[in-house]
C-alpha cells in the first residue's frame, strides 16, 4: 500500500546439486502479524562468465533510425502505464526505433545519490525496459509490469568492468511470445548485462487506479468565499462581559478600544509568567479592571467567576454571560525575535496549554460562555504556503505554533459543544483596526448558534469558510 513501510528480505537456499542457489524475495510489515508477501523466485548461479560479445553499436544505429522523444516515453508511462518516474529513473537520453527493436542512449540522471558502491545502479534496469515503451510509442498501452525472466547475466558495472555509467547504450529486441531480450553496454560496446526472455504481463486498470481512488477517500478541507454574516442587533440584546486573552498585543488593544467605544464591559487578560499563580488582583472597588495579569499556569476559573460577579453588580437581576476571545499572532510579537527550532515546542505548549486552561475553566464554571480562537496567517486559505502568507516580520515558527491551536480548536468544538468554539484566521498583513472590525463582525452575528461557522478566515477583506 502507498506510504506503507515494509521490510524486504532475500532468502537463499543452496540446491541439492550445489550448482544453483534458489532464492526468494519477500516483504513484510513489522507492525502486523500477516504472512510475508512473496514477490519473486529464481535460481542463482555464481560463475566466472565467458567474455561476452560486444554490442554492435554501429550496426544498430544503421537499422534503428526512427527517433522517439524521451518526453513521450515518460508521458506514456505516467498516463497509460500509470507509473510516475522519480529522478533516479530518468536515464533515457534518446531512443531510436527499428523494425525489431529499439536502441536507447542512457545517461546518468541528476541525482543526489552517489553511483559509487553500486555494481548495478538502482533504476538502471528499469531504464533499459523503457525502450519497450518507446517501441510501442504509437500505440495505446495497457498497464503492465515485468513478470518473468528466462536468464539475467550481469558482467559487471563501472566498479568491476571499467565501464562509465555516464553514457550507456541498451538494445531492446522483440522476441517470440511477447518476450524481449535486453543488452546493456557502455560507450565502447562492452557488455554490462544481458537479459533474455523478459515477459511483461498486463494487470487490470482498476488495480492501477486503486491508489488514486483511495487518495480521494481522504478528508480534505477547502476554503470557499462566503458573504459576511447578517448583524441584527435588538433592543433586548443581553449584556455580556468580554474577556480578551492577550497573546496578540496590537490586535487586542484595537479590539478593546472598539468594544469600550460601544459601551461594552471588557477585561484584557495579560498572560504574565511572572504573576503569582495562586492569586490575582481585580481591585477592591466596584469597577471592572481594564487589565488583569494572570500566570499561564494558574487556575483561570476563580478569575472568570470573580469578574462575572463584579460585572453583575452593574446589572442586577440579569444572568451575565461572557464572550471569551483567545487572540494570538501579531507580527510585532516576533519582530527581531524569531523563534528558533529549539524554542518552538515550548512556545507551542504555552499557547496550547493556556487555551486548554481557558476551556477547562469555562466548562467547569457552568458559565454562559462563547469561545473564539483568533490566529493570524495560520491557515493556507488562498493556496499560498504559510511562509508566503506571513509578513516579513512574522516567523514561520509562530505560524506553526498557531496551527496547533486550530487542531485543538476542532477538538474543543466537538468535546465542548456548549462553548460553540469558532476558529478565525486573519491576514497578518491587515492593520489591527481592520482586524478588530472583522472579529466583531463575527462576534455580532445573529443569535442562531446552529448557523454559526466553526472555522472561517479573512484574506484581503474577503471572508472564507471551511468546507
Amino acid at each position: 500500500a502507498e506510504q506503507e513501510i515494509r521490510t524486504v528480505q532475500v532468502i537463499f537456499d543452496e540446491a541439492e546439486s550445489g550448482s544453483l542457489i534458489d532464492f526468494q524475495v519477500l516483504s513484510y510489515n513489522e507492525t502486523v502479524s500477516d504472512a510475508p508477501l512473496l514477490h519473486a523466485t529464481g535460481k542463482l548461479s555464481i560463475d566466472t562468465a565467458a567474455a561476452p560479445s560486444t554490442l554492435p553499436l554501429s550496426d544498430l544505429q544503421e537499422c534503428c533510425t526512427e527517433p522517439v522523444d524521451p518526453a513521450t516515453v515518460v508521458n506514456i508511462l505516467a498516463e497509460q502505464v500509470r507509473v510516475d518516474l522519480g529522478p533516479s529513473y530518468l536515464w533515457g537520453d534518446a531512443f531510436w526505433r527499428g523494425e525489431t527493436g529499439v536502441l536507447s542512449k542512457l545517461r546518468l540522471p541528476a541525482t543526489e545519490h552517489s553511483i559509487e558502491g553500486y555494481p548495478l545502479f538502482p533504476g538502471l534496469f528499469d531504464a533499459c525496459m523503457q525502450g519497450i515503451i518507446a517501441y510501442h510509442a504509437d500505440k495505446v498501452l495497457e498497464p503492465a509490469v515485468p513478470f518473468a525472466i528466462d536468464t539475467f547475466t550481469f558482467y559487471g558495472g563501472a566498479d568491476s568492468g571499467g565501464s562509465d555509467l555516464r553514457e550507456l547504450w541498451c538494445y531492446a529486441e522483440a522476441a517470440a511470445d511477447d518476450r524481449w531480450h535486453l543488452h546493456l553496454a557502455d560507450a565502447q560496446g562492452r557488455t554490462i548485462l544481458r537479459c533474455e526472455g523478459l515477459l511483461r504481463r498486463a494487470f487490470p486498470q482498476s488495480a492501477a487506479l486503486s491508489q488514486q481512488i483511495q487518495r480521494q477517500w481522504f478528508y480534505e478541507m477547502t476554503w470557499l468565499p462566503a458573504p459576511p454574516p447578517a448583524i441584527q442587533p435588538t433592543a433586548t440584546e443581553e449584556s455580556r462581559l468580554w474577556f480578551l486573552i492577550d497573546n496578540s498585543p496590537d490586535t487586542t488593544a484595537a479590539l478593546q478600544g472598539a468594544l469600550q467605544t460601544q459601551g461594552e464591559q471588557v477585561v484584557r487578560v495579560l498572560l504574565d509568567p511572572s504573576a503569582d499563580p495562586a492569586s490575582f488582583n481585580i481591585g477592591s472597588n466596584g469597577h471592572l479592571p481594564a487589565t488583569v495579569h494572570l500566570n499561564p499556569q494558574a487556575d483561570y476559573q476563580p478569575l472568570f467567576a470573580a469578574l462575572l460577579d463584579k460585572a453583575a453588580l452593574h446589572h442586577p437581576g440579569q444572568v451575565m454571560g461572557c464572550n471569551v476571545l483567545y487572540l494570538c499572532g501579531d507580527a510585532a510579537e516576533t519582530e527581531g525575535d524569531s523563534l528558533t527550532p529549539d524554542q518552538l515546542p515550548a512556545h507551542t505548549l504555552q499557547l496550547a496549554g493556556s487555551l486548554l486552561h481557558t476551556v477547562q475553566a469555562l466548562s467547569h464554571s457552568g458559565m454562559d460562555a462563547r469561545l473564539w480562537i483568533v490566529t493570524q496567517g495560520a491557515q493556507a486559505v488562498t493556496g499560498a504556503s504559510l511562509e508566503k502568507q506571513a509578513s516579513s516580520t512574522q516567523a514561520a515558527g509562530e505560524l506553526a505554533a498557531q496551527g496547533a491551536l486550530w487542531g485543538l480548536g476542532r477538538t474543543i468544538a466537538r468535546e465542548y459543544p456548549q462553548l460553540h468554539c469558532t476558529c478565525i484566521d486573519l491576514s497578518p498583513a491587515t492593520a489591527p483596526a481592520a482586524l478588530a472590525e472583522q472579529i466583531l463582525q463575527e462576534c455580532r452575528q445573529a443569535s442562531d448558534l446552529a448557523m454559526v461557522e466553526s472555522q472561517l478566515a479573512y484574506r484581503a477583506g474577503e471572508r472564507y469558510v471551511a468546507r
